[in-house]
């Protein structure tokens, strides 16, 4: 059954009371848990706290099935559960519901809400995650719900993006979002707030701050390697937290919006047939080179990716809704 808004807040209250049958753990993603008469917790032999747990700080996630979108601790607002008989077996599925953000053509999403260890869970949903790694170097902070980059570290993901170059070549279009605080107004190289490469002179897709400017790079069947010429919104980074968005559209034309304001047009030819299918995600640096060089420090709070360009009014949403 489907319970009514003004209970969702009491049902963990109520499981762990024994008012109903079907056990349930908010773990990391869509976990579905059998409970049988016994009262034990079956979920694929993997069980919060147990062999090959899904604790953040573990960092256990990659074992796991394709997993939905993660919760984290507790109950998000809008939290839907439900809880079917299957066979004489109880069966919980914890689907959660992500605020009044887009989540349509959403395929990847860090929300940064781990709190402590060295992952950075892809919570999107789609596909098996493409979880980041951070590595020990002490250059990092977790805030509740966001990352600080203190000093130059890159964050970068275990496997290649596979996943993004599929749906984006699929689509020919994209929407890249992030919620960040840069640092200062005075990074350069440009500094990476997002790349998809493997060094500094070859990419799939980068966005990046060079002083008050906000740089974006992409590469087509139409430019060279590197992702050059570069789009450009002049005059809206600040040390300040900011909302960035970049749409590429099927038939080329591209927006960069800032704080939901359209800053930059242009158009950019070519197709993404030349993509790198071994180029892997980074956060705050670039693959392959001095770190110092073109890192981005500052607060991370939200990165998504969408496999189409949004229309201004889900631009918009997204920004009302914030961080």
């Amino acid at each position: 059954m489907e319970f009514p808004l003004s209970l969702r807040r009491l049902v963990p209250a109520l499981f762990a009371l024994g008012f109903f049958a079907c056990d349930r753990e908010v773990i990391l993603g869509v976990e579905t848990h059998a409970v049988d008469g016994g009262g034990g917790v079956h979920s694929g032999g993997t069980t919060a706290g147990g062999s090959g747990g899904l604790d953040p700080g573990e960092g256990g996630l990659g074992a796991a099935s394709p997993l939905g979108p993660i919760c984290g601790d507790g109950i998000p607002e809008g939290e839907n559960e439900q809880c079917d008989e299957r066979g004489g077996t109880q069966t919980c599925t914890v689907d959660c519901q992500f605020r009044n953000r887009v989540t349509d053509g959403l395929i990847l999403l860090y929300t940064f809400e781990e709190s402590t260890g060295s992952q950075v869970f892809d919570r999107s949903g789609y596909e098996a995650p493409l979880n980041l790694a951070i590595p020990g170097t002490g250059a990092t902070a977790w805030n509740s719900a966001s990352l600080d980059l203190t000093a130059p570290v890159l964050i970068e993901s275990t496997s290649p993006a596979l996943k993004l170059l599929e749906a984006v070549q699929a689509s020919s279009e994209f929407t890249l979002e992030a919620w960040v605080e840069p640092a200062t107004a005075e990074q350069d190289g440009p500094a990476r707030i997002l790349t998809v490469s493997n060094i500094e002179f070859r990419r799939n897709l980068t966005l990046a701050q060079d002083g008050a400017n906000l740089h974006a790079r992409l590469r087509t069947s139409a430019t060279e390697n590197n992702g050059f010429p570069e789009f450009i919104a002049e005059g809206v980074m600040a040390p300040e937290l900011i909302h960035l968005v970049y749409l590429h559209r099927a038939d080329g034309s591209e927006s960069l919006y800032v704080n939901n304001v359209e800053r930059a047009t242009r158009s950019q030819s070519g197709d993404f047939s030349t993509w790198d299918a071994s180029m892997q995600l980074g956060l705050g640096a670039e693959f392959n080179e001095d770190l110092e060089s073109r890192d981005f420090l500052g607060t991370m709070h939200l990165i998504a990716m969408y496999s189409r360009a949004l229309s201004p009014a889900e631009v918009l949403l997204n920004f009302e809704d914030g961080p």
